[in-house]
């Protein structure tokens, strides 16, 4: 008999059983996930109030609503900087100091009523006398306010300028210390101060502690340089620690005066640099500790301080308080005052001693 429902008498396939068991897994996973993603939009739902500030969580802010929070964080912060600016004026402090305590991390120098603003070395010492420590009064004494950490001695910058000085004048005095010039660096050569060596004689005489003093007014070669440098040695070895008299320090200031504008000449600054450096390395040769004496303009914008910033700093600063970035041993505070026994202007300066917590002691 005829089979009427396979009428080409083929076979039927037989079901693949792996293919219902397929199936299964796919729906089974398309479920699972199904569900996992409802769980993930109902927790969503629950979670959201408090991400948005609710539950105490953090938050989401709109774009408007950070600018809000900016810009109330920078009105308080000006608020804050106007507040200390009207407090530190009203207490007698000039405009100058009190940018310099805004601007801390800038050298703030002021000329014909402008007001500059030069980046801090990273490598100089910074200062730890805090603002307003130091002050001059009358031109004449330096006072250290509340500040166990410091010890002060006054001194008086001597040179031809003064004439001869009346030493048993200024013996008696409250000078405690002075600063003998031996001469003067310019592009020409180097010229002696007339009254250097009998101002050294002096000082030991009278056993007054001295150091010397070496005015650079120009950019020098070797030559000129070595000539400072060695009269400079000549007269510590006359006079100097290892002598009989013993009354002269290892210190030489190197009493800078550039002679410039306020506009930055980097190649002048360079030449500038150059020299300083030289005539440092020439006094170390001979046994000397150079010091450098700068204004506050000369080492921001025309010397390169990150050349010279393991020297020790005189710094000429002739306002009521110092205000400088950088550590210093020496405040030169007015070139007008008044000494004992020196005729004329009297350059006046205070060398600041820091004591240490042990009790030691550091220029």
């Amino acid at each position: 008999m005829v089979n009427q429902s396979n009428p080409n008498h083929r076979k039927e396939p037989a079901e693949n059983p792996n293919r219902r068991r397929t199936f299964y897994m796919v729906n089974l996973i398309f479920m699972g996930c199904l569900t996992i993603l409802s769980l993930l939009l109902a927790v969503s739902a629950i979670l959201l109030p408090g991400l948005l500030g609710k539950g105490g969580g953090k938050k989401l802010y709109t774009r408007s609503r950070i600018e809000e929070i900016k810009s109330a964080a920078a009105q308080e912060k000006e608020e804050e900087l106007l507040s200390r600016m009207e407090s530190s004026l009203e207490a007698g402090s000039s405009m100058t100091q009190v940018l310099r305590e805004v601007f801390h991390d800038r050298v703030v120098v002021v000329s014909d009523g402008r007001f500059f603003f030069y980046p801090v070395s990273e490598k100089a010492e910074k200062n730890v006398l805090a603002s307003g420590s130091l002050q001059r009064r009358d031109d004449i004494v330096v006072c250290a306010s509340d500040t166990p950490s410091t010890q002060i001695s006054r001194g008086v910058l001597l040179s031809d300028d003064n004439g001869k000085i009346d030493w048993n004048r200024l013996a008696d005095s409250e000078i405690g210390e002075v600063m003998i010039t031996v001469g003067v660096v310019t592009e020409r050569g180097f010229t002696e101060d007339e009254q250097y060596e009998r101002n050294c004689r002096k000082a030991a005489e009278k056993g007054i502690r001295a150091g010397l003093c070496v005015k650079v007014r120009g950019i020098a070669d070797r030559e000129i340089l070595s000539e400072a440098a060695e009269a400079a040695a000549a007269m510590i070895r006359k006079y100097g620690p290892l002598s009989q008299d013993g009354t002269l320090d290892r210190a030489v200031l190197l009493r800078i005066h550039t002679q410039e504008d306020m506009r930055e000449d980097e190649k002048k600054k360079r030449e500038w640099t150059g020299t300083v450096r030289q005539l440092c390395s020439l006094l170390e040769e001979k046994g000397s500790a150079p010091v450098l004496g700068m204004s506050l303009f000369t080492c921001a914008a025309q010397i390169d301080l990150d050349e010279l910033y393991s020297y020790d700093r005189w710094l000429i600063n002739h306002e009521q308080t110092p205000g400088c970035p950088y550590r210093f041993s020496f405040w030169e505070y007015t070139g007008s005052g008044r000494a004992e026994g020196v005729p004329g202007n009297a350059v006046l300066y205070a060398r600041i001693t820091y004591t240490e917590q042990d009790g030691s002691a550091q220029e």
